[in-house]
């Protein structure tokens, strides 16, 4: 579920970063988790990023379900991205920034494994 990918992922390339870490605001690239670690939740990447030194400004983000166009700008008070609709619980950040290497792990991690007929 969105709500879990930043929190179950596993691998060693990518900092978990908690919504609220002071002086840290999400990058183009990073990967959100919406919601409490429920059976729901939701994920994007973000794509733009104008945080002020003080933590405040938006975020922009990719996503695939939540917005008719894909993408939503999203307000961020001192250093809490601030969706109106839920809550964002950290995000996945490439310390390196190796670019679009991200996008290939989020489709990793979300893309459900068929199981084998038996």
């Amino acid at each position: 579920n969105g709500s879990q990918v930043v929190w179950n992922y596993s691998e060693d390339l990518l900092e978990k970063i908690g919504n609220g870490t002071t002086g840290i605001a999400p990058q183009p690239d990073d990967v959100l988790s919406y919601g409490s670690t429920s059976t729901w939740g939701h994920t994007s990447v973000v794509i733009a990023s104008n945080v002020d030194a003080n933590g405040n400004g938006s975020i922009t983000i990719m996503e695939q379900n939540a917005s008719a166009t894909g993408s939503n700008t999203l307000p961020v008070y001192s250093w809490v991205v601030s969706p109106s609709w839920t809550n964002v619980s950290g995000w996945l950040h490439d310390p390196s920034f190796k670019g679009k290497m991200i996008l290939v792990l989020l489709i990793r991690v979300v893309t459900p494994t068929p199981t084998p007929d038996p």
